[in-house]
């Protein structure tokens, strides 16, 4: 499995992004261009990405730089929407705000970084998709 795997939840229009294991600068930039050629990508779906699951991020500024260049790259694809990010531990949660903070008033989509599941799916307006699983 990929540290960066997604799936579409095409009836709740949300693309659900799961990090698990060790995640790179490289798995970053991979990650819009992998989910922008699914053909059950919708302009404007939703964003939630989880990354309680990641045990060692070795992500830079520079790798958030360039996931940005990548994200912007798939704008055509992808629409306007909101992007929240599940980032429960202080590192995670700090490189996610960076991407939070470099985003604002960039680009197509609304990036908002949250320490719980509850208060992402919250803020997208959705049921949480993990939930319906249990």
């Amino acid at each position: 499995m990929c540290p960066l795997d997604y799936d579409i939840d095409e009836d709740l229009g949300v693309v659900h992004l799961r990090g698990s294991g060790q995640v790179t600068n490289d798995d970053m930039q991979n990650m819009p261009t992998r989910v922008a050629a699914d053909k059950r990508l919708r302009k404007g779906m939703l964003s939630l990405t989880d990354l309680s699951n990641i045990t060692e991020y070795k992500v830079t500024t520079e790798g958030v730089e360039r996931y940005m260049a990548t994200l912007e790259s798939t704008r055509e694809v992808r629409g306007q929407s909101k992007a929240a990010i599940v980032a429960p531990m202080d590192l995670h949660y700090g490189m996610a705000r960076v991407l939070e903070l470099k985003s604002d008033g960039r680009g197509l989509l609304q990036f908002k970084v949250f320490r719980n599941r509850e208060e992402a799916c919250e803020w997208l307006g959705i049921d949480d998709p993990e939930s319906s699983k249990k």
